[in-house]
């Protein structure tokens, strides 16, 4: 009988529980429907992105591709296009984000031989039950370039235009392509994110970005980028963490698997691949971040321009990227006072925070 009492008054807890979950469920329908909260956005806050499976051919087009979402960086697109061509990669997926400092106008003969697809992607919200506003942008330009352009790629890097990818010192005379081809039973690779500083410059020099800064943190950042393979991904949360089907899962360039969300896997080796992340570049590249530039997350940085003196990293003197910089001037016809007087005239007075 004392058994018999203890089942009864474990069921009537489960009805009851059951009847809070149904009451539950009505009211966020209810409230969805009302337009109050958005249940596809709390899915994603919690859940990440899924990305449905494709039916792709066997062989893609492309062995290596870039998708990067940009705003107002026109001064630097051309280096960086220029760059990542020379080391491998095929086409680049660029998502503007309302840059309005003429950057249709330089991705113009690179879109005409079809080495980039442009697309314009405005500032995109959506809000969570708790009044949260988020802006995802990125995390949906990510999926449209995924559920659009996943079958046309063997390889993706999910990098941005502050961010240049190359081989390790040891590689230098290898392609990115030939590298990944040791990686192939993988979902992706994780890279590494090496952050560079101002390296004492006031103004942007006439010089190419990976010649101008090579002071950095002298270690990796905790947070890392990836190169997937597209149609093995199977959603993500942010682009720094993925989920793969099958089983595959992200490796660093040792092979070694990586864990999401775990600052346990700061990547310590770069000798395969680099990420270098001109993350502030010169002070006054700074200060227009902050004041004009604008951000992907829509309206100012999120940044403070205060926080110059805490992210400006010069601990190391890394030269790793100078060899490629006489090749990459000749890619560009590179003219470094012409550059210079068409963004950045010295005539023009500098911001007294800079001054």
């Amino acid at each position: 009988m004392k058994y018999f009492s203890l089942v009864r008054h474990l069921c009537k807890r489960l009805v009851n529980l059951q009847g809070l979950c149904v009451l539950a469920v009505t009211v966020f329908f209810c409230l969805e429907l009302l337009g109050m909260i958005n249940l596809a956005g709390i899915h994603r806050r919690l859940f990440g992105l899924e990305i449905p499976r494709s039916n792709c051919p066997r062989h893609p087009k492309y062995n290596l591709t870039i998708m990067t979402i940009f705003k107002n960086t026109s001064p630097y697109l051309e280096e960086w296009l220029e760059f990542h061509f020379m080391v491998g990669v095929e086409r680049v997926y660029m998502y503007d984000n309302n840059s309005t400092d003429g950057a249709l106008h330089i991705l113009k003969p690179y879109i005409e031989s079809g080495m980039v697809v442009y697309k314009f992607w405005p500032n995109k919200f959506h809000v969570d039950f708790d009044g949260y506003r988020e802006n995802y942008s990125q995390k949906s330009a990510i999926e449209h370039a995924l559920l659009s352009f996943r079958c046309d790629s063997k390889w993706m890097a999910l990098i941005d235009t502050d961010e240049f990818l190359m081989p390790g010192q040891r590689f230098q005379n290898h392609s990115l392509q030939s590298l990944l081809t040791h990686y192939q039973d993988f979902g992706g690779v994780a890279l590494a994110w090496l952050r560079f500083g101002t390296s004492s410059h006031i103004r942007p020099p006439a010089l190419p970005v990976i010649e101008a800064y090579t002071k950095r943190r002298s270690v990796a950042d905790p947070n890392y980028k990836h190169i997937i393979q597209p149609r093995r991904l199977r959603g993500f949360m942010n682009i720094h963490e993925m989920f793969y089907y099958d089983g595959y899962y992200p490796v660093d360039e040792k092979r070694r698997p990586v864990v999401p969300s775990s600052n346990k896997n700061i990547l310590k080796s770069y000798d395969v691949f680099r990420l270098h992340h001109f993350f502030t570049r010169s002070c006054l590249d700074w200060w227009i971040r902050i004041f004009q530039r604008g951000a992907v997350s829509g309206g100012l940085s999120k940044y403070k321009f205060g926080d110059l003196e805490r992210l400006d990293s010069n601990e190391f003197d890394d030269r790793s990227a100078l060899n490629f910089v006489a090749r990459l001037k000749k890619h560009l016809k590179w003219d470094g006072k012409k550059w210079q007087e068409r963004y950045f005239p010295l005539s023009k007075s500098l911001p007294a925070m800079c001054a």
